[in-house]
């Protein structure tokens, strides 16, 4: 790793004004975060739930909670980051995690 590199969660890839990427897996809550690193698919977690949305710009819907499929990530625990199955555009980092292991950050 360089000097200087960010090894926080950026919580990156989130659209203003539209709700965040975040799961519920294992009764913690993670928070998508972009790497700058492809991370590799592990073995399935089963299901966790993306939480209902109520941030519809005023149309007083909410957009139901929904199961989605969680993979683990080779080489990290789901302790601390998950993903999307057939997702590798971002990593579900625990949201208690402040430094993400050296498999997800760019050397």
């Amino acid at each position: 790793m360089s000097e200087g590199t960010n090894t926080e969660p950026s919580g990156g890839g989130v659209a203003a004004g539209a709700c965040a990427m975040l799961v519920r897996y294992d009764g913690h809550d993670y928070l998508g975060t972009a790497l700058e690193v492809e991370p590799v698919p592990g073995d399935s977690l089963g299901n966790a739930t993306i939480p209902p949305c109520n941030d519809t710009g005023g149309a007083g819907t909410t957009v139901p909670a929904e199961q989605v499929e969680v993979t683990a990530l080779q080489g990290v625990p789901p302790s601390v980051a998950i993903m999307l199955a057939g997702r590798t555009d971002v990593v579900l980092v625990r949201d208690d995690v402040t430094k993400l292991p050296k498999q997800l950050v760019e050397d």
